[in-house]
């Protein structure tokens, strides 16, 4: 399953998740089976880049000692003589057989090489997932740089003994991309996040006038390749200047977060004239509402470095009024209403698809990352990038789904200690939830006990989304939890402990804010790029 706040997760992940947002992150964290999952995922892979760098280094001489034994190998080549035209297929074909017989030598030689040396052995191996991890999702950053988009930067930035190199840029209005590293005083690689100590972008595109156009964060993660993505959400002038400023590295995990302090700043400026005149814009300009929800499509590119589609969503007056009440008392929520997609060419090849896991049908298709141009209670305008197809004559639009956040007035009281000898449920538009237990639990924090609440939840239909939900106790005290979930046959069980109760009360009210709904929609938008 695919939690919705999987993105916040590998943010926090890295270190670059807003202060702000941490607190209601990881509450959720301890509840989401989906993004426990991921986090386990995400510390595997760290696992496996620290123990590629702990791998002793090759010697300098390791490519001579290469070539020494290749030359020994190959036979001796008198000088070439000049051969006619007419002749012209059979030299070819003698390149070929030289050509293929260094490219056989070299194979068996590798061969051997990684069957004594199980150091050598790891290198080629890891080195090859290492590469293969960073790009294998994403080919149109690999079409763009075949088709001559990319262009090296060759700039370094160097403070606390800490040097940034930036190495390659590809710059087009769907996206631009920075691919970087990060070596210690010696040229080790090092395994930090560039990062403000404020949490503040790190990086901003900016027009002459200085107006910014698409922010990005070093969001690749505990790897030491990184990468900058900057998703511009308005039309690009044909000049504008990449500005980077960082001041920390920040290596994080769930224990420790260390710090070095530092001041990595450049100004680079970018000609973004042949990414703009390689792109084809269809103007989709089409708005229709599906249960209280306004769904708005604004346009479709066609980038060199992918395709991306730009739309919004807006609930109604009375949905958003309702949210902005629960909103007050817990701001750090998601209040933005979703849309799962599918997008095709004429025949109906499918080109794009974007859903939830939970949702039957096929999973998210080429989705690559999105751009959240304006989120708000009830509201969000997005654009969602996918590797690019080729080119067709016309596309068409399906609109598969709306999931939105409802205000909930629903809630049980029940009395802690009796509740596991007497279970109490209530119904909410079919879905029966049911508190089945409650007792206290030992403490590893600094209260001597929690008390852990047990609830089930039937939904009514095989997709109910998450909830906002929190305790209250007969004094009106409102208390915090943390916990975790598991689907069994459809039946979700969690758990939610309260870390601040020591004695329970008599009475404990679970208040559920709001939960997420889904509607099936079938809206169909044909539209194609203009001559």
């Amino acid at each position: 399953m695919i939690c919705s706040k999987q993105s916040l997760l590998e943010q926090w992940w890295d270190g670059s998740l807003e202060k702000k947002e941490v607190p209601d992150l990881e509450q959720h964290l301890q509840s989401c089976s989906a993004c426990q999952t991921h986090l386990a995922k995400l510390k595997k892979e760290k696992q496996v880049v620290e123990e590629w760098l702990s791998e002793p280094v090759l010697p300098d001489s390791f490519t001579e000692q290469i070539m020494v034994q290749i030359r020994e190998l190959l036979p001796e080549q008198e000088n070439e003589p000049v051969i006619p035209i007419k002749k012209k297929r059979a030299r070819r074909r003698r390149m070929a057989l030289v050509i293929g017989s260094t490219v056989a030598i070299l194979a068996i030689f590798l061969g051997i090489w990684t069957a004594v040396s199980p150091a050598f052995a790891n290198f080629v191996k890891k080195s090859i997932f290492l590469i293969d991890r960073f790009d294998s999702h994403d080919g149109g950053l690999k079409l763009a740089a075949k088709n001559g988009f990319s262009a090296p930067l060759n700039k370094k930035i160097t403070s606390s003994g800490y040097t940034v190199e930036l190495q390659e840029v590809i710059a087009d209005p769907s996206r631009i991309t920075v691919d970087f590293q990060i070596r210690d005083a010696n040229g080790k690689l090092v395994l930090y996040v560039l990062d403000n100590d404020n949490h503040s972008p790190i990086a901003s595109l900016v027009d002459e006038n200085g107006k910014v156009l698409a922010y990005g964060h070093d969001n690749t993660g505990n790897s030491n390749q990184h990468r900058l993505t900057l998703i511009p959400t308005e039309p690009l002038p044909n000049k504008a200047t990449l500005r980077i400023s960082a001041n920390v590295l920040r290596q994080f995990n769930l224990h420790h977060e260390k710090i070095i302090k530092g001041s990595w700043n450049v100004s680079i400026p970018l000609q973004l004239d042949k990414g703009i005149s390689s792109t084809r814009v269809a103007h989709i300009n089409q708005t229709r509402t599906f249960h209280g929800v306004d769904v708005q499509l604004d346009d479709f590119l066609y980038s060199p470095s992918a395709m991306s589609i730009q739309y919004s969503l807006k609930q109604n007056e009375q949905e958003k009024k309702q949210l902005q009440r629960i909103a007050k008392q817990f701001p750090q929520r998601d209040y933005s209403p979703k849309m799962y997609y599918e997008i095709t060419d004429t025949q109906g090849k499918s080109l794009a698809y974007l859903t939830h896991d939970d949702l039957p049908g096929k999973r998210e298709e080429n989705h690559l990352n999105s751009a959240v141009q304006k989120i708000g209670v009830g509201e969000i305008s997005k654009k969602d990038l996918y590797n690019p197809h080729p080119l067709k004559k016309g596309y068409l639009f399906r609109l598969k789904g709306i999931v939105k956040k409802e205000a909930t007035d629903a809630h049980i009281t029940f009395n802690p200690q009796t509740v596991s000898q007497q279970p109490v449920s209530f119904n909410y538009k079919g879905n029966l939830i049911t508190i089945t237990y409650a007792g206290h639990e030992p403490s590893k924090g600094s209260h001597n006990h929690n008390l852990a609440v047990n609830v089930e939840l039937k939904p009514v239909n095989n997709y109910l989304g998450s909830m906002d939900w929190h305790f209250v106790d007969d004094k009106g005290k409102v208390h915090n939890f943390y916990g975790s979930a598991e689907n069994k046959n459809g039946v979700y069980h969690y758990t939610l402990v309260i870390d601040d109760i020591v004695d329970a009360p008599k009475q404990l009210t679970l208040v559920m804010d709001a939960i997420d709904h889904y509607y099936p929609v079938d809206w169909e938008v044909p539209f194609h790029f203009s001559k």
